[in-house]
């Protein structure tokens, strides 16, 4: 159970699906986060509308920041949560992955530890709740002893099929007759469920062999 007496550095592995709205305000809360820092200096930059201008967004003015986007938060709670080897699995906008504004949270999670992979679901995988567009994201803090990497390989795919249509409904495998099937093509059996259309079955196994 997760109370007060828990600290940092206690998780062997931590599973978040964090909210994405919403912002976090009060410099006495953001003082905590090595990230707050990186805002406050102009280095990362988190709205989307600035994110998509030219330029390096490392070279901005500093500003004057009264409150941070949740999810970067729970990103670096996250982290701080883990013990040293400890592993995370997080669901974040794919934004973070791959905005210019946002290329200053990417190389701070690489001095943390090694970023094992990154995985794009389809825009509908939390339809009907959000159809924001997100990413997985499978990570190792690094050991004390452990010596920094600068290059290595990190697993990467694109989800296609989310097993949902764009209002959220379920999609299963069927025949062309509208009969339901398994991943063979086969009728099923009784009492066997329908199967979903998706392909992160595909990916989870190309993930084990990755590893």
């Amino acid at each position: 159970e997760f109370n007060k007496s828990n600290q940092d550095g206690l998780f062997d592995v931590v599973f978040s699906n964090p909210p994405f709205s919403g912002k976090v305000s009060g410099k006495e809360k953001l003082s905590a986060f090595e990230l707050f820092q990186y805002q406050l200096q102009g280095k990362l930059n988190t709205d989307e509308d600035e994110d998509n201008s030219e330029g390096d967004s490392k070279k901005k003015s500093k500003k004057n920041v009264k409150s941070m986007k949740r999810d970067i938060l729970f990103l670096e709670r996250c982290v701080q949560l883990l013990k040293p080897g400890g592993r995370m699995a997080v669901i974040l906008p794919q934004g973070n992955f791959n905005n210019i504004g946002t290329e200053i949270l990417r190389e701070w999670l690489m001095t943390k530890g090694t970023i094992l992979g990154v995985i794009g679901l389809h825009e509908n995988t939390f339809k009907p709740f959000t159809g924001t567009k997100t990413s997985v994201l499978f990570f190792k803090k690094r050991a004390k002893e452990e010596i920094s990497k600068n290059d290595y390989n990190i697993f990467m795919a694109v989800s296609e099929k989310s097993g949902k249509d764009n209002s959220g409904n379920y999609i299963f495998l069927k025949n062309k007759n509208g009969d339901f099937v398994n991943r063979e093509g086969n009728l099923l059996n009784d009492g066997e469920k329908p199967v979903m259309d998706e392909d992160l079955h595909l990916i989870v196994q190309e993930f084990n062999s990755f590893k």
